[in-house]
């Protein structure tokens, strides 16, 4: 690819290779296509590796270096498909959070997804609070969880996606508590 190639041009492509995965996973394909570029304005590009907030090998758009992984350098569309694999992994153990995933609103389920982009399935699944609060509906609690979070002081413009769509979803309660 070359210089020329635009940010849109690569947000697109990320997308597809995403939504390319999603038949095999059965992820809905508008998780992935809200969260790619969610994910890549929050996550900032680099093409080498370098030591995240939380002592991280990491990579391109967010990708935690794993064991095994040489990676040292990457280019934009080796980024990107980094990234679409991730989101798509990400979408695909989401829905194991929460047992009421598919009940809650596309913007909850897209920030559980973005959480589990962050955290990995392992961390996300350490807020027990927060997901047992979820479960039983209890925003308030759900938001205080997160912003009391480790995760949210280490990276607060990060949760916010999630804290944002918690807060809806009380303003939501009390509109319907009032009519």
């Amino acid at each position: 690819m070359n210089s020329t190639t635009s940010r849109v041009t690569l947000l697109k492509m990320a997308t597809l290779c995403a939504i390319a995965i999603a038949p095999l996973t059965g992820i809905e394909r508008s998780h992935l296509e809200r969260l790619v570029p969610v994910i890549v304005d929050a996550e900032g590009w680099s093409a080498v590796a370098y030591i995240d907030s939380t002592g991280n090998k990491t990579i391109g758009y967010g990708h935690k270096i794993k064991k095994g992984e040489n990676l040292t350098r990457v280019n934009r569309e080796e980024a990107m498909a980094l990234l679409a694999l991730d989101a798509a992994m990400a979408a695909e153990s989401a829905p194991r959070l929460v047992k009421n995933y598919y009940r809650l609103n596309a913007d909850l389920r897209d920030a559980l997804i973005y959480m589990e982009f962050q955290l990995g399935h392992s961390g996300a699944m350490q807020f027990v609070k927060f997901r047992a609060a979820i479960e039983s509906g209890d925003w308030l609690s759900a938001r205080r969880e997160i912003i009391n979070s480790r995760w949210h002081h280490q990276t607060p413009r990060r949760s916010r996606k999630l804290i944002d769509a918690i807060f809806a979803e009380i303003k939501r309660g009390l509109f319907q508590a009032v009519n």
